[in-house]
Parts: C-alpha cells; sequence; structure tokens
C-alpha cells in the first residue's frame, strides 16, 4: 500500500479525495530506481527532493515553529539575524490534507499570490505532488514557488548543500524573471553567509549570463576574495557613471583587448582585484529572500552598497577610460593602414538588400553610422535602431516623431511586463482584469490602464494585511508605469507619495495582525526606525529627472508634495507630519 494508509470517507467522491495519513510500520523498499519513495499513492517522489520537503505532521515530520531559531551570520562588513515571523512555513506539507487523484492538471484553478501548499485545495496538491515527481518539468511557477520557499529555509539552517542544487536545477528548466531574481540573490547571498567560496563560483558559472553583476555579486567577489571579470567590470559600466559606451558596443573584441592589456599591468592577470581596495560604501535594502515565513528585515537585508562607493567606482571608470583612449588610438592607426574592422552597428542583414535612401531610393554604399545627407537627392537621412530587429533603420525627417512614439510605446510595454513578472501576473490574470475594467469604464482599458488597476488591487490587499514594505512596493511600480508611459506629472505626484511613506517606516506587519501587543511595539508605520524610515536615492534621482521635463520650481514640488500627502496622510493614517517629512526631504532634491 506505500507508505500511507488511506482512510476512505463514505460519499460519492470517495475515490476522487483522499486523505493521507501516515502509517510508521510501512517498510521503505530499497530497490526503487533512483530512490524512489512511495509517498503519496503512487506518486514516486526521488529520495533527493523527499528529503528537502518540510513536513508539520505524520511519519516524516521535520518542522516545529517552537524550534525556529535565531541565526546570527557576521562578515567583516555586515551582520544578519535571521529570524522567523508568525507565519508559517508556506511549502510545510500536512498529510492529513485532502488531495484530489482523480483531478486533470489542464483545468486546476491557478494559483494567487504568495501560495503555499495549505491554501492549495485538493486539485492543486494532487498537480504540486505529481510535479514533485519530477520538478523538471513544465507547470505554474506558483508551484515552483512552494518548493523554493522550503528550499530558502534550507539554506538558513538546514541542508544547504543539496538545496543549492536544487534551486540550479529549477533554475535550469523554469525560466520565470521573478524566480530568476529571487534565486540568483537568495544563492550568492547565502554563499556569503555560509562563506562557502566554492558554492559562490559554482553559482556564478552557472547563472545564465556571464557578465551577470549586481551588488550583491560585488559584495561576494569582494569577501571571497575573487576578481571581478572583463565581462563583469564592461557589465557595470553604466552603474558607475562611465557613460561614453560608443566603442564598447561598436568595437567589443578590441575594447575587451584593450581592457585584459591594462589590467595586466597593472595587476599582473587580466581581472581586477575589487578586495585590496579600501572603500566607503552607502548600504541599502537588497531583496534577498522569497519565504514569506521569514521577517521583512530579513527577506530584505540591508547590505553593503560597494557598486556606490566613491573609491570603487573612481577606479573602474579609471580603467574603462584608459582602455576607450587605447582603442581609439589603435581605431585611427588601423584606419591610416586600412585594417580597421567594421563597428558592430554597421551590421546589417546580408540577405537582404543594400540600404537605401528613405527619400529617393537610391541604394547606398553601406548602412551609415549617423545621420548623413543622400548622396543622390541631397536631404538629410535619419540613422536609428530598430527596437525589435535590433539593427540600423534610415528614416526620413518626417517619420522622426512617430518613431520615438512606438519607442516609448515599446519602454512602456517592457517596463509593464517586468512589473507584472515581480507580481508573479500571468496572461490569464491580466485579461480577467481587463474584462473587469472593461466593464467598469464602459470602454477598452490600455495596457497601462490595466496594469495600473492589478497594482491597485495588490497594493489595497498588502494594505488591508498591514504589509506596508509590500504596500509601498506597489507605489514604487506605478510611478514606474507612468514614468515609463512619459505621464511625467503623476510620475512625479506618485513619486513624492512614495518618498512620504519611506520616510513613515513601512513595515510588513501581516504575520502580527492577530497579537495587539506585538502590533502595539512594531507597527506597521514607524518613523524612528532608522532602516526602513529613509529615503531612496534612486527615487530622488527620478524626481529630479522627471523635473527636467516639467521645469518647476521647488516652492511648486513643494505645494503638490503637500496636496497630495495631506490626502494620503488622512487615508493611510501615517504618523510623521506633512512639514517634517518635506524638511527631511527637501535638502535631497538639488534643483
Amino acid at each position: 500500500m506505500g507508505m500511507f494508509d488511506f482512510l476512505r470517507k463514505k460519499d460519492p467522491v470517495k475515490d476522487e479525495i483522499i486523505q493521507l495519513v501516515p502509517n510508521d510500520k510501512t517498510n521503505i523498499s530499497t530497490n526503487l530506481s533512483q530512490s524512489l519513495v512511495p509517498f503519496f499513492g503512487n506518486l514516486l517522489i526521488p529520495e533527493n527532493i523527499r528529503q528537502l520537503l518540510w513536513f508539520g505532521d505524520g511519519k516524516f515530520q521535520n518542522y516545529n515553529p517552537e524550534n525556529d531559531q535565531k541565526v546570527l551570520y557576521e562578515s567583516k562588513l555586515f551582520r544578519i539575524t535571521f529570524s522567523f515571523s508568525f507565519q508559517k512555513e508556506p511549502s510545510l506539507i500536512y498529510t492529513g490534507m485532502p488531495v484530489d487523484f482523480k483531478s486533470s492538471c489542464n483545468n486546476v484553478e491557478k494559483l494567487g499570490y504568495y501560495p503555499s501548499y495549505e491554501k492549495l485545495n485538493p486539485q492543486q496538491r494532487f498537480v504540486y505532488l505529481k510535479w514533485l515527481c519530477d520538478i523538471t518539468k513544465p507547470v505554474d511557477i506558483g508551484y515552483v514557488f512552494i518548493f523554493y520557499y522550503g528550499l530558502e529555509r534550507h539554506l538558513i539552517s538546514g541542508k544547504y548543500s543539496d538545496a543549492v542544487n536544487a534551486i540550479l536545477t529549477l533554475r535550469q528548466y523554469h525560466k520565470h524573471p521573478s524566480f530568476l531574481s529571487y534565486s540568483a540573490n537568495t544563492l550568492i547571498l547565502s554563499a556569503i553567509l555560509h562563506k562557502e567560496k566554492d558554492t559562490l563560483i559554482k553559482v556564478l558559472d552557472l547563472i545564465d549570463d556571464t557578465s551577470y553583476c549586481s551588488s550583491v555579486v560585488l559584495l561576494g567577489k569582494f569577501l571571497m576574495q575573487i576578481d571581478l571579470t572583463i565581462d563583469e567590470i564592461i557589465n557595470i559600466s553604466s552603474a558607475v557613471g562611465f557613460t561614453n559606451k560608443s566603442y564598447i558596443k561598436d568595437y567589443p573584441d578590441l575594447f575587451k583587448k584593450s581592457l585584459g592589456s591594462i589590467l595586466t599591468k597593472e595587476f599582473g592577470k587580466n581581472s581586477f582585484p575589487i578586495y585590496q581596495l579600501k572603500m566607503q560604501y552607502p548600504s541599502q535594502h537588497i531583496m534577498s529572500f522569497a519565504n514569506i515565513s521569514l521577517d521583512q528585515e530579513v527577506r530584505s537585508p540591508v547590505l553593503p552598497d560597494l557598486m556606490h562607493s566613491p573609491e570603487f567606482s573612481s577606479a573602474i571608470n579609471a580603467i574603462l577610460t584608459k582602455a576607450h583612449n587605447e582603442v581609439k588610438l589603435s581605431l585611427a592607426e588601423m584606419r591610416k593602414s586600412g585594417s580597421a574592422p567594421e563597428p558592430k552597428s554597421a551590421d546589417i542583414d546580408n540577405t537582404g538588400s543594400k540600404p537605401e535612401c528613405p527619400y529617393c531610393h537610391n541604394l547606398l554604399d553601406k548602412m551609415p553610422l549617423s545621420k548623413k545627407k543622400c548622396p543622390q537627392c541631397k536631404k538629410e537621412i535619419i540613422v536609428r535602431t530598430d527596437p525589435v530587429e535590433k539593427k540600423k533603420i534610415l528614416l526620413r525627417e518626417d517619420q522622426l516623431d512617430e518613431f520615438e512614439k512606438k519607442l516609448q510605446q515599446i519602454r512602456c510595454h517592457k517596463t509593464i511586463q517586468r512589473i507584472l513578472n515581480n507580481l508573479n501576473i500571468d496572461a490569464t490574470q491580466f485579461d480577467q482584469t481587463k474584462e473587469n475594467l472593461k466593464m467598469k469604464i464602459g470602454g477598452e482599458p490600455t495596457e497601462k490602464d490595466v496594469a495600473l488597476e492589478i497594482v491597485d488591487n495588490i497594493g489595497y490587499h498588502y494594505f488591508k494585511n498591514l504589509d506596508m514594505g509590500l504596500f509601498r512596493n506597489t507605489i514604487l511600480y506605478k510611478g514606474d508605469i507612468f514614468k515609463a508611459s512619459v505621464d511625467f506629472r503623476n510620475a512625479l505626484i506618485t513619486y513624492l507619495e512614495l518618498c512620504y511613506i519611506d520616510l513613515n517606516g513601512p513595515n510588513n506587519c501581516g504575520s502580527s495582525k492577530g497579537y495587539p501587543e506585538l502590533l502595539k511595539e512594531y507597527p506597521p508605520f514607524n518613523p524612528k526606525n532608522s532602516v526602513n524610515a529613509s529615503l531612496a536615492p534612486g527615487i530622488l534621482q527620478y524626481i529630479q529627472q522627471i523635473n527636467k521635463e516639467l521645469n518647476f520650481t521647488k516652492d511648486q514640488i513643494k505645494e503638490i508634495f503637500y496636496e497630495h500627502n495631506l490626502k494620503v496622510k488622512k487615508s493611510r493614517k501615517l504618523p510623521l507630519s506633512i512639514q517634517d517629512a518635506w524638511v527631511i526631504l527637501e535638502p535631497g532634491l538639488n534643483f
């Protein structure tokens, strides 16, 4: 019968809904291929997966909330104390919960936000358990996250190495952007915390983009004394303020060769020893864990932001500038001898026709690199890059406005897709929201309208649940949507609202809703919390960029801040006064 006896209910659905009860006397066969365990009915879950699951009851019970201990990790730059909230481990399996073994995986209700095994219906539990038999199979990303939540717990205080291998396997077969983003940061940070240099190197090698370099990667490389590669240096060029990237784009091989030569002369190797730098650095919250049973301060810890260290930025800028100047001199010599390579921006599809003037359609000898006059009709040809095809196109001057409009629409679409992916919104949920909004407004909503409606709905859910840290993220998403759609006034208003909310110290208190005394000690908003009550430098930069378009005076900004946030204070019951918030915000507005 396997490892569980089944208690069948005496009703018409007794063969469909099965309650699972453990039988401790059942013997496990040691001859099953690939160490498969007859776990639930006929579902054979590999032992390497089974040992990573968390159970709240039964033969395999390995979880007791009373055993959740604070775990302290320290390094020479920071320390994190891992503590757990009052929410249950979301991946926790209870064998007494019913599972519908007769359900069809194709007709099961979609998962909602922040799924957990306990919240699944019997049909969804079957889908999840069946998927655990082979985690490489395609499945709704919500099921992947349920398993992944438990793996994060192992990374903190459990089967660390096995969990790392399981997450790397999931990353190989499940390419959802939100999952890839969370898991990359989690794997890197956990390797730092465990001081596992070999694991960090392995993780960085297996991340799809070999040039991937974030603040967490820099932190790991600094602490583990691992050099930055040439690809990583180029990848972070914009982040450290290097803007003259024409040679990086047009002559990447030449630029890398020059960069490698400079590094070798300076350090004796074609890589950059970041750990030799003496740096001052700011700190920032970095979303690192997804498991909602962890405290928010742990999920998004405050970590050193080496990317914005003045010493680091200056050192990388100096190297990139030197490489740029060397490439410039090399190209000048090559052009004299006629051996200069063609720039990448001149690449065209050889299977297509030669480029032609968009006015007179005269064929050109080669694709122009920048604006030039047609040799035949003498009219100005505009050169742009097609955002979809990623190749040069030629435009008339009267086509430029339409092109810029389409380009802006594509950028807005990409921003919206990024936000929807972060919120785990699929096409079905988007379409349903669109239909509901269509009935509400009596017309056809735009993609922007639907995205804002989704973000507002999720924000309402977070606010109602007292998860104010997550709620503030939805305000940020709204500001990003307005900004990407060139709705600058609404973008400004939303970012000013975000600043006010941030200065009130938003905390995630959903797990404390039923504990009044705890809410008094740790309220949803706490302006005295020096960690959460702070202004994000990136948001201040957004406000300044937007105001270059709007050209408001500081007094006009102040008036907008007061007028809008008086409503916000009243509706959100925020403790910090508008006046006090403005006093803190004003020095950061440099215009």
